[in-house]
């Protein structure tokens, strides 16, 4: 729980009666959401061979709480050898509340080229081989903007050429943002009388 001091705080000797006030706060931090899912890998990705775990279709997500969350997670072969993975990302917090890029203010102007901005990172490799990701420069992890809070789908592959046998594997991963919440709670003043 956090707290503030106020240590120049003034009020009036006599107040005119108890007071109904409401106290605000935009608070500006930066936020990770991890999230895991549980993938199907097999040397022959077309085998309809359902040994162990079944390749394609949605697979459940494990988010940590969030605002910015994974909602729906697909996997499916696009090869014998290369999988490919498709996920939303979504804003599921307060409606009041903003998120931006990090390392960046949290100004909600309409002309702000950071807001709604969210980074994403595989964070974990499948069977050893991390997913590249359409649209990021850096392969496997990358800037992603919701456009006024709006979902995006990701899509991203894995070769599993070099992959060995039949498991299930756990896909981690990280979405970085600045995050600014809109706090308001009511506060009563009560007037006391003294002599």
């Amino acid at each position: 729980m956090a707290s503030a001091e106020f240590n120049d705080l003034k009020y009036l000797v006599d107040l005119p009666g108890d007071l109904d006030l409401k106290m605000r706060a935009n608070l500006c931090y930066d936020y990770k959401t991890k999230v895991s899912t549980k993938v199907c890998i097999k040397k022959d990705l077309l085998s309809t061979s359902k040994a162990i775990c079944e390749v394609g279709g949605d697979k459940d997500v494990a988010n940590s709480g969030s605002p910015i969350q994974i909602t729906s997670f697909k996997e499916n072969p696009i090869g014998s050898n290369k999988l490919q993975f498709t996920f939303v990302v979504e804003k599921v917090g307060e409606i009041n509340d903003r998120f931006f890029k990090l390392g960046t203010d949290c100004l909600d102007t309409a002309t702000n080229i950071n807001k709604n901005i969210v980074h994403v990172k595989m964070a974990s490799g499948i069977g050893g081989v991390i997913p590249t990701c359409s649209g990021f420069s850096a392969g496997s992890e990358g800037d992603i903007n919701l456009y006024s809070g709006s979902p995006i789908t990701v899509t991203c592959t894995v070769d599993t050429t070099n992959v060995q046998g039949e498991f299930e594997d756990f896909l981690n991963i990280e979405l970085s943002y600045r995050y600014m919440q809109f706090i308001e709670k009511p506060v009563l003043i009560k007037d006391v009388m003294t002599s």
